[in-house]
């Protein structure tokens, strides 16, 4: 019996590096790093399940996704290091100023970095703790 291939990577933590300015990454950041685009790679294959189908047959370019999941790692990683939300910091007071538009937190795709690799972006498939579906009973169409 032989072993399921694994899916593509199309983004390492050395891209993100580069994306964050070049700098190298600590051990623990670089783990960090690696957990994030493993994240990344789960979401975007859940978004598209023809994603890794659509790279190999030359539809999409690898380069393209792997610059919409470094993107998306770059931000969260940019929320960990600054404080998620944080917009400006001022010293020597010492005072921030806060982001208090609605956001999403850790890793996550904008409807148009999922536009560039032809990915819908309006809904990303989930629901809160229930949904309310319109019912028409006998007679209502």
């Amino acid at each position: 019996m032989t072993s399921p291939t694994p899916p593509p990577v199309y983004a390492t933590p050395a891209d993100v590096a580069d994306r964050l300015g070049g700098v190298a990454l600590g051990e623990a950041e670089d783990r960090k790093v690696a957990r994030f685009l493993r994240t990344a790679h789960t979401r975007l294959r859940r978004l598209d399940q023809t994603l890794d189908t659509r790279v190999a047959s030359g539809v999409l370019e690898a380069q393209a996704v792997g610059d919409v999941l470094v993107e998306a790692v770059w931000r969260a990683v940019e929320d960990e290091r600054i404080g998620w939300r944080v917009r400006s910091e001022g010293w020597p007071e010492s005072t921030t100023e806060f982001d208090t538009s609605p956001a999403e937190r850790g890793v996550f795709f904008t409807a148009d970095e999922l536009a560039d690799i032809g990915i819908d972006g309006t809904t990303d498939g989930t629901s809160g703790a229930f949904t309310i579906n319109g019912w028409r009973g006998r007679g209502h169409q």
